[in-house]
């Protein structure tokens, strides 16, 4: 069964699992991209940083962003029978298909989403992936409390991406989570943890089109929307109000972000 233990309580923001203990060397750096650019820009800009945190050349670092619509898919997506066709497809249609590095299946992100990537060397964070986990799902479950939503995690069989350290609320999937471990300088391990936070989305669009890739690469994967919700749809009326509320939920995350060990420097452009 999967675990719907709560992270926070929406009217005190107070987390209620023990989170393991920090062990940074010093503090992280906040990089938002707060305006929706093309999706290809905002991966390749993750990884960027990733590569730099791994070389050495910037500490421990957190980047959120938005973006145009795409579906980002795992490199072993890309060996299934007529990937190469139904990328060209997708893509022709306005959905363009990238790669990541992690693992995991295939998900859309657009304009009504926002993704975040946690990116340290081993040395600095000192965690198990169990405790990357954790950490990433209380940064965004603290954002989450914001608009009065309380957030479990466990896995929510028809989600697209589905995983066992997947936000959900009410039994349905909010957040998708994945990592990526590899080697770099010094022979320390470098970690990205990376989530997409479904804020403002047309839920069946979503889960059309990631069922769409699996039909053109002859998957038997069915995806419901009932299995995802978002937060527009568990929020409250004042949140409602809000015109762009995915712009709103960025800036909350961001400020919780902000607060991660009391160290985090925020930096407001699309340009660092």
């Amino acid at each position: 069964m999967p675990d719907r233990t709560a992270l926070f309580e929406p009217s005190s923001g107070r987390d209620r699992r023990r989170a393991e203990p920090a062990r940074t060397t010093g503090g992280w750096q906040v990089v938002v991209a707060e305006y929706a650019a093309a999706a290809h820009v905002g991966l390749q800009r993750e990884h960027g940083i990733a590569d730099a945190v791994g070389a050495g050349a910037r500490g421990p670092a957190i980047f959120i962003w938005r973006s145009q619509r795409a579906l980002i898919v795992a490199r072993s997506q890309t060996r299934w029978l007529n990937f190469e066709r139904a990328a060209t497809e997708l893509a022709e249609t306005g959905w363009p298909v990238l790669t990541r590095r992690s693992g995991g299946g295939a998900f859309p992100i657009g304009p009504g989403t926002v993704q975040v990537a946690m990116m340290a060397r081993y040395a600095d964070l000192g965690m198990a992936m169990d405790g990357v986990y954790d950490r990433l799902g209380l940064l965004i479950g603290s954002a989450l409390a914001g608009f009065g939503i309380l957030a479990g995690v466990g896995d929510t069989p028809g989600a697209f991406c589905d995983g066992r350290h997947d936000l959900v609320v009410a039994g349905r999937k909010i957040a998708g989570l994945a990592q990526h471990w590899r080697l770099c300088g010094g022979g320390d391990r470098c970690i990205t943890a990376a989530a997409s936070v479904l804020v403002d989305a047309d839920l069946a669009e979503l889960a059309g089109i990631v069922d769409r890739f699996h039909a053109m690469c002859e998957q038997r994967i069915d995806i419901r929307p009932q299995a995802l919700t978002t937060v527009r749809h568990n929020c409250d009326a004042v949140a409602l109000s809000r015109r762009d509320l995915t712009a709103e939920f960025l800036a909350h995350l961001a400020t919780a972000a902000n607060r991660l060990d009391g160290g985090c420097r925020p930096s407001w452009a699309n340009g660092e």
